[in-house]
């Protein structure tokens, strides 16, 4: 039943115009009469000769009570009750007040448990819902009163969704797929989940009130009656609630006689109003202005990494130039440069990433969330990588102009001169506004550029072992001078840059041995994505990513793994983003060329915690989705993105409600862009998770991070920093 069709533009408060030909819009009282300006009464629509839906013809109690013979209208035309508790304000428009009927507020079971086992005396918490009564069961201490509990949970939820009965249990009865025994647990405490709806007719408003209790852990809480005693609540100059404007009937609007709203307010019995407000409102951000932009965006923990590494580097440097004897400080600097390009080769390696990645999360969820958190941030060791290529350009340097001035070497010196000019071009290239403007430009560099240091870098090895070679001087037992000249080949073996050179050029070369052409299965999804799916190796873990390319030597692309547990195959979601993407969803491949090993990545921290809200735009659902279908840590989902069942298919539509049924799922074609920091904000308060992560483009990755750090909430995502 259409009674009005608005026009609406962005960032602006919902409004009704005028009713649509042949309907109507009252607000009554109890008795059916139109209300004044300010004063509380019921909405009705009104719509021309609509007879009442057919299912309602079978519960004649509901339909006498929604559906009346419109009296405005004298044609025999239906009007509406809606339940809803509105008022007119003086401009003609109207403000929501709440529900008089049953209907409520919807609570996450889940998110309940998840905020009791927020607490250090609770290991397991499970939260249901029977009889009119919320549970809380628990395991851990066994001391803790229900007092001090109940407190903890009311510090983190809303006063209807904190349970009013907590029982204690020294474990949790599981069944056999892992999940808690609710018929178990509620059979303990002497009462029952209700397995089936009511078999005889109820009315829809009351249907609400019934609580299916499944896995899905979803439950509905009844909102207090309202009676129709009441207004709005006045805030300064402006009345609270979600102001809809109409162009009310003559019969139905009286004039106003006061001259202005808040008059009209004091005229009236107040009466406070709850309402969920058109935008959602962010509390303040933490800190002092200027120095919260300090601590969270410039000294973040990838620049504190870089700068640990560098200043390291520089306490080298300065110990060099008080202690190195003499001749020794230019083999100490080269030696140097072989330590720093040592860990920056190391920072990339795939073998070392997954490694540091794996024990990073043996960190147990049981330990104090303040180490988790931080443990977490293992993604940000390219600060490392970047410091040390830093330092090695500096090194060179010194080696470079102490050689000149000291040991004029025709063959150190030519070296040297092409590793720093090369080292040079890499650095200035990886700088982030350099390669965000020519990334191309700058994979080659850093690819050619860099393999070629480091056949350099062997060679300056070998020609400054040549140089620095010493001879060793003997007398034997007649007296006589014996001179014996070193070879270069135990020089070498001397050398701590040889062997570090080597490391370095093993981890290089690594990667490589498993470049191979592998066949490709493709899924047209739509003209904007396509779904790639592999089984040239066994299935990768949650949160790893493998590159991919067409032209091996000149470029690669990473894409997250999605892997389904059981499958004995695993795919990869390609979005519209560039050149290189258009026309691989034009032609759809079938063979593509991978090396390497699938990687950690930021969303593989996702298991030190005990549940997670994941947020994503567009093709940034792919990398959700592998910890999705694992279902090993509790996660909550908000996917931002343009048409997303036309785009990405109902396949994967269909796995996010299927796994987490209140998933939020933002169409932006038909709702609109979203206020990303505020919703993000909002479902992380209202799930209950420990942590937030991101999946999404640099500047809008960047924004809620920032958006959420500032906030005092632990959030992780992307640093773009290759």
């Amino acid at each position: 039943m259409v009674n009005t069709m608005p026009s609406h533009e962005s960032e602006k408060e919902l409004s009704i115009s005028n009713s649509v030909p042949k309907a109507g819009i009252y607000i009554l009282d109890d008795d059916e009469n139109p209300v004044g300006t300010c004063q509380t009464g019921l909405l009705w629509l009104g719509s021309a000769a609509a007879p009442p839906p057919r299912a309602s013809l079978y519960l004649p109690e509901s339909t006498a009570k929604r559906y009346k013979y419109d009296p405005f209208e004298k044609n025999g035309s239906f009007m509406y009750n809606t339940g809803a508790l509105c008022c007119w304000r003086a401009d003609g428009s109207i403000a929501y007040l709440g529900r008089q009927d049953e209907q409520g507020r919807r609570v996450k079971l889940e998110s309940i448990a998840a905020s009791m086992e927020e607490a250090s005396f609770i290991t397991k918490a499970c939260a249901i819902f029977s009889e009119g009564l919320l549970w809380g069961f628990y395991s851990g201490s066994p001391n803790v009163d229900v007092a001090t509990i109940k407190a903890f949970v009311a510090e983190r939820l809303p006063e209807y969704a904190v349970p009013s009965k907590f029982v204690f249990r020294e474990t949790l009865p599981l069944k056999p797929n892992g999940k808690f025994d609710r018929r178990a647990l509620l059979a303990s405490v002497g009462t029952y989940v209700a397995s089936s709806p009511p078999d005889t007719p109820v009315e829809p408003d009351l249907l609400a009130s019934w609580i299916l209790e499944k896995e899905k852990a979803q439950v509905y809480i009844r909102e207090p009656e309202r009676s129709l005693a009441g207004s709005l609540k006045l805030e300064g100059d402006h009345l609270v609630g979600a102001a809809v404007t109409v162009t009310p009937p003559a019969s139905a609007m009286p004039p106003a006689h006061l001259s202005s709203e808040k008059e009209m307010m004091q005229a009236v019995v107040t009466t406070p109003v709850v309402n969920s407000p058109s935008k959602i409102e962010l509390p303040g951000k933490k800190g002092v202005h200027g120095l919260r932009s300090i601590r969270h965006k410039i000294f973040s923990l990838y620049r504190w990494l870089f700068s640990f590494a560098f200043i390291a580097n520089l306490m080298g440097m300065v110990l060099m130039w008080k202690f190195s004897k003499a001749g020794r400080g230019l083999q100490n600097a080269c030696i140097a440069e072989a330590v720093n390009l040592f860990m920056v080769v190391l920072m990339r390696q795939e073998y070392f990433i997954n490694a540091l990645y794996r024990v990073a999360c043996l960190v147990p969820t049981s330990w104090p969330f303040w180490i988790r958190k931080r443990v977490a941030n293992i993604y940000h060791i390219g600060g490392i990588h970047s410091g040390c290529a830093i330092s090695a350009l500096v090194w060179l340097i010194i080696f470079t102009v102490g050689s000149t001035i000291n040991r004029p070497d025709v063959a150190v010196l030519t070296v040297s001169y092409l590793i720093l000019a090369l080292m040079t071009a890499m650095i200035v290239t990886a700088h982030p506004a350099m390669r965000k403007k020519y990334h191309d430009s700058f994979e080659m560099v850093h690819r050619f550029a860099g393999w070629t240091v480091v056949a350099l870098f062997w060679a300056q090895t070998v020609v400054v072992a040549n140089s620095f070679r010493e001879d060793t001087v003997e007398v034997d037992a007649n007296g006589v001078i014996i001179s014996n000249y070193s070879s270069l080949g135990s020089a070498l073996l001397k050398s701590p840059g040889m062997w570090l050179l080597s490391m370095a050029t093993f981890s290089i070369i690594l990667p490589w041995l498993h470049l191979r052409k592998v066949t490709v299965r493709t899924e047209f999804m739509s003209k904007s994505a396509v779904r790639l799916y592999f089984n040239y190796t066994r299935n990768p873990r949650p949160g790893t990513a493998i590159r991919i390319s067409t032209r091996p030597l000149l470029e690669w692309h990473a894409f997250a793994t999605i892997a389904k547990p059981g499958e004995n195959e695993f795919s990869i979601l390609i979005a519209n983003a560039g050149d290189w993407t258009s026309k691989q969803i034009e032609k759809g491949p079938s063979k593509m060329w991978v090396r390497g090993i699938p990687t950690s990545g930021v969303v593989g921290i996702t298991p030190l915690f005990r549940s997670v809200l994941l947020v994503a735009t567009g093709s940034g659902i792919g990398p959700c989705l592998p910890v999705i279908y694992a279902k090993k840590v509790r996660c909550h989902i908000f996917w931002s993105a343009p048409n997303p069942e036309s785009t990405f298919g109902p396949e994967i539509i269909n796995s996010i409600t299927e796994c987490y049924p209140q998933a939020v799922i933002h169409n932006t074609k038909t709702m609109g862009r979203p206020d990303m920091v505020a919703m993000t904000y909002r479902m992380f308060k209202e799930s209950g998770a420990e942590a937030v992560v991101i999946i999404s483009n640099q500047k809008l990755t960047q924004l809620v991070v920032y958006g959420m750090e500032s906030r005092g909430i632990p959030a992780y995502g992307a640093i773009f920093d290759s």
